[in-house]
């Protein structure tokens, strides 16, 4: 092919047919310049195909680590409702002489909530999250973990803090009233301090926060999901 043209020039360079050879000329950089931008969108082609593929593997990851949050938020949420605020709301309301609450120790327990964060942190290390065109779902994802997994550990440690003092209050009043027999009694004289009482409110206050928090991050799970999914589909 390039021989056929550098034929045709000389040719008519031969020929003294300048103003056809200047044509020829303007024709050969035309297709020139053609050919230098056809490979520039091609490669801008398989660029984008490349950062595509990159976001659908990071999304994908997000999306299984989201639904195992969900899975173990929603237990979470259930031990929470029964072992700890049914519990010691009942344990408020009712008169200690009505029941037998010597197992208040193993109502007693800390929180502690592991996200999986592996595809948002191989986001951020790939600085995928910038090659993202709809950036609404980009802040969605770090708000889920980045601000309100913050504000999870914050009443995670508040529900510690009460949890420790709680633990306290009982074991020191068993000490002070050891050389009283019976664990049913004992625990019964623990229930009517008014210092328990008082920081059985505290206790479930917090503990009532915490659950709303699991819950309101389920459902930020589920919208998160919905939203990445929908972001797959017009991959």
């Amino acid at each position: 092919m390039i021989r056929i043209f550098k034929r045709i020039k000389e040719s008519l360079l031969n020929e003294n047919r300048f103003k056809s050879y200047m044509m020829y000329a303007i024709g050969e950089i035309v297709l020139i310049v053609i050919g230098i931008l056809i490979a520039v969108q091609i490669n801008n082609w398989n660029e984008s195909k490349k950062s595509d593929a990159k976001i659908k593997s990071v999304l994908l990851l997000i999306k299984d680590n989201l639904k195992e949050d969900k899975a173990e938020l929603e237990l979470n949420l259930e031990i929470g409702k029964k072992k700890f605020l049914n519990y010691w709301q009942t344990v408020l309301e009712k008169n200690p002489a009505d029941g037998d609450y010597s197992n208040l120790i193993n109502h007693l327990g800390v929180y502690d909530f592991n996200s999986n964060n592996s595809g948002y942190l191989s986001a951020i290390r790939g600085d995928i999250l910038s090659l993202i065109d709809n950036r609404e779902l980009v802040n969605n994802i770090t708000a889920y973990y980045e601000l309100k997994f913050r504000e999870m550990e914050n009443r995670s440690a508040e529900f510690a803090r009460w949890t420790l003092l709680m633990t306290n209050l009982i074991f020191d009043s068993f000490a002070r009233n050891e050389k009283i027999k019976g664990i049913r009694k004992r625990t019964q004289i623990v229930i009517s301090d008014p210092v328990f009482k008082e920081t059985l409110l505290e206790l479930l206050s917090t503990t009532k926060d915490l659950l709303k928090k699991i819950s309101d991050r389920i459902i930020s799970a589920d919208s998160l999901i919905a939203k990445i999914e929908m972001e797959l589909s017009i991959k």
